[in-house]
């Protein structure tokens, strides 16, 4: 059998990892300066060393702060904004810490709430450096969102794992998984198809079809993840505990088997990464251990739906992602979600006012 790295690399883009994680085949970063910004509990950890010790072993230069408990948001976003425009300057930002009130506390960081109609969670104003009402992302951004540190040595041991290689099934990186509601306004169908057939499978992906119309379910869900995918893609309803229709909640998601075989889930719907809630979908998938996934994106608030013309946004964003992913080449989910965030916020029809909230976990 071939070395896994070799036979991956010949896709380019072969591993998914939280905000700007690097695929497994894919060089060692430049001395770039990754900034985590840590809730005290996890600072000195087992875990967090670990995963400072895999990042620097990747060529990252790593800084830690150690967010005293009572901080503000607008605290710990001034310390930020002191590096920049020096040398110590990030170009990944790492939030250690789930959230939960308006300060820091020994295990939190607290959340902004996002501009726009809908008022959502969102870590995005920590990385955007231009002041006033700054929609633009200056760095690389995301969250370990975590309660304890047994959840984050879960989260950094899939994250290694997928960075590292040696898969028991390296075919899994050329798979995804396609889940689509049956509500007709939202044309789930038609995008996972057009999605396949316009990026999948010319670039020899595999991808199992679950579609809410054509009677796909739970069990056809379980099925595909357990056999381990690289993407698994969910274009629907849902709430801060699961998707559905199909449907997928947490239970489900603590009960795969997919080990060793992790890789992006994401939920074009609502509330699915609503981290202000004890524990939410997209946290159970990260937090799980020796299953789910390595990176989570979804909304932390409702997005638009109920029409054709209202789930436009979300379709858009679905394209933008995989299109910035393999034309563009850019293999990594924070640098490809963001240029797909350029993209949106560029559109005529969306731009800035564009405003329902997203974050990776």
């Amino acid at each position: 059998m071939k070395d896994s790295a070799t036979s991956l690399s010949r896709l380019s883009c072969i591993a998914v990892i939280l905000a700007g994680g690097y695929w497994a085949a894919l060089p060692a970063a430049a001395n770039e300066k990754y900034l985590i910004v840590s809730a005290p509990a996890y600072v000195d950890s087992p875990a967090l060393n670990l995963f400072i010790e895999h990042r620097t072993a990747r060529g990252f230069d790593v800084s830690v702060y150690s967010v005293p408990s009572g901080t503000t948001r607008n605290e710990i976003k001034a310390y930020i904004q002191s590096l920049w425009g020096t040398p110590a300057a990030p170009a990944y930002l790492l939030i250690v810490g789930d959230t939960a009130g308006e300060t820091s506390s020994s295990t939190t960081i607290p959340h902004w709430v996002g501009q726009g109609s809908r008022h959502s969670p969102t870590d995005l104003p920590y990385a955007c450096m231009d002041g006033g009402d700054d929609w633009y992302p200056n760095m690389f951004y995301g969250r370990f969102s975590t309660t304890t540190t047994s959840a984050l040595q879960h989260m950094v041991e899939k994250t290694i794992a997928v960075e590292s290689g040696g898969f028991s099934d390296p075919d899994y990186a050329r798979r995804a998984c396609m889940i689509a509601t049956d509500d007709p306004t939202a044309e789930a169908q038609g995008l996972h198809n057009t999605i396949i057939a316009t990026y999948f499978e010319p670039a020899g992906f595999s991808a199992t079809r679950v579609y809410g119309s054509l009677g796909g379910g739970t069990a056809d869900i379980a099925a595909a993840v357990n056999n381990g995918v690289l993407f698994t893609v969910y274009f629907g309803h849902s709430t801060s505990s699961g998707w559905y229709s199909p449907a997928f909640y947490q239970s489900d998601v603590n009960s795969l088997t997919n080990n060793g075989l992790y890789g992006l889930a994401m939920g074009w719907s609502c509330n699915s990464a609503q981290y202000t809630v004890s524990e939410c979908f997209g946290e159970t998938w990260l937090r799980a251990p020796n299953k789910g996934a390595a990176a989570y994106l979804s909304s932390s608030g409702l997005v638009w739906w109920g029409s054709f013309s209202a789930w436009d946004s979300s379709r858009r964003m679905e394209h933008y992602f995989f299109q910035s992913f393999f034309e563009e080449r850019i293999c990594r989910v924070g640098p490809a979600w963001q240029a797909a965030l350029w993209k949106i916020l560029a559109d005529p029809d969306f731009g800035p006012a564009h405003d329902h909230t997203r974050n990776i976990f």
